[in-house]
Order: structure tokens, then sequence, then C-alpha cells
């Protein structure tokens, strides 16, 4: 008998070894799987991507980005360390700064912030834009803080697989660079560090809950990146 508890103690003590964020990772490695594969990512490497549809996605991303550093702002509000707050805030002035000195650099007629579409981004970027803050602001920090992760994840594995071959195109190979820089794998890994930190004080219906607004964000991931291939509009 007491070596089936010690047993269960060992395989118990394994499995609380396994990081949330690894778990979350896992949950969605079909959804980067498709992601890598999709035309638009495609085309982008091999420089064949229209600049129409690339500028189409800076500018809903423009949108989204806007509501990502709010969502950022809100969540180091209530943020449980000081640091994190600041490092928070630091992440949101960072997306800004990106905005300002990419985005705009590399299709200006295409971004007005802050006001770009005047409110009328499309379905996907509005869903996507609305959900993360207000997870942000109405659901507890770990909650929020998954709801963001797979924006700051999933942008640097593209960049840093798309840099491998890199592209024949040098405005799309800028916009690779800066999702591949080390800038951006710090930021990361900062989110990363703050996630498996939170992580032991969540009962196990909150770790599920942590791991569902992942997911979520992940499909809307994948989602925007489909609308910005489709060039979708609002029906009329």
């Amino acid at each position: 008998m007491r070596v089936l508890v010690l047993a269960l103690a060992a395989l118990s003590l394994q499995a609380s070894e396994v990081k949330l964020t690894e778990e979350m990772w896992n949950d969605i490695r079909p959804v980067y799987a498709t992601i890598m594969a999709h035309p638009f990512f495609k085309e982008l490497a091999d420089g064949t991507l229209p600049r129409r549809q690339f500028e189409f996605f800076l500018m809903e991303d423009d949108y989204f980005l806007a509501h990502f550093e709010s969502a950022l702002d809100l969540l180091a509000i209530k943020a449980p360390r000081q640091d994190w707050a600041i490092t928070l805030k630091q992440h949101a002035l960072n997306s800004k700064m990106d905005v300002l000195t990419l985005y705009h650099r590399l299709a200006p007629d295409a971004l007005c912030r802050p006001n770009c579409h005047g409110g009328a981004a499309m379905a996907v970027t509005f869903d996507y834009s609305i959900q993360v803050v207000e997870v942000a602001e109405q659901r507890p920090f770990a909650y929020g803080l998954a709801a963001l992760l797979p924006r700051y994840w999933i942008h640097l594995e593209v960049g840093k697989k798309l840099s491998e071959k890199g592209s024949k195109n040098p405005t799309y190979q800028e916009w690779i660079n800066t999702n591949a820089s080390e800038a951006h794998a710090k930021e990361l890994a900062d989110v990363i560090t703050m996630m498996n930190t939170a992580a032991p004080k969540l009962d196990p219906a909150s770790r599920r809950a942590a791991r569902e607004r992942f997911r979520i964000s992940a499909s809307y991931e994948l989602a925007f990146l489909e609308m910005a291939w489709r060039e979708e509009k609002w029906l009329p």
C-alpha cells in the first residue's frame, strides 16, 4: 500500500511540474500548424503577396493593437506584483512604438491611428479586439494574461520560422525581422514567466479556464489571418 501511495504521489508531482504554458502550447499546436501553412504567409515569404493584402492586414492589425495595448494597461492595474505592472505597461508602450516606427513606414497610406477605421473594423478584428479588452478588464489577471499570450507567442514563432528562408520582398522581410526580433522574444519570455509564476495559485477550474482563453485567442489569430487573406468586408 505504501508503495502505491508513493507511486501516486510521484505521478502527481510529475503532473504538477508540467508548466501551464507548455499545456497551452500543446493545446494549440494544430492551430499553429495551420497558421504556418496558410497561403498568406507562404506568399509573404516568397514575395508574391499582393501589396493591397499586406496593407489590409496591417490596417486591421493596427486596430487590434490599439485594443491590445489597452488590455495590457488594464492588466497592469490588476497585476499582483509591481514589477509585472511596470513590465506590462512597457510592453504597451513598445507596441505603440512598433506601430509608429514599423507599420507607418511600411504602409503609411493604409494607417491612420488612433481612429483608423472610424469604428468600423472587420468582424473578426472587432470581435478579437473586444475579447481581449473584456477579459483583461472583467476577469482575473491570469485569464487576461492567457488571452494576450497567443499574440506574443504565435507572432514570434511565425517570424522565426519565416526568417529561416526570408522573403524576396524587402518590406515583407522587415515585418518578418521585427516579429522574430530578440526584443519580441524577451517580451514573450516576460509573459511566459508571469503565466507560470501565477499558475500554482490557480485551482483546477481556473487553470482550465486560462487554457481556454489561450485557445480562443489562438483561434482568433488564425481567423484574423484568413480574414486578411480574403480581404473580407462587411455585408451591405
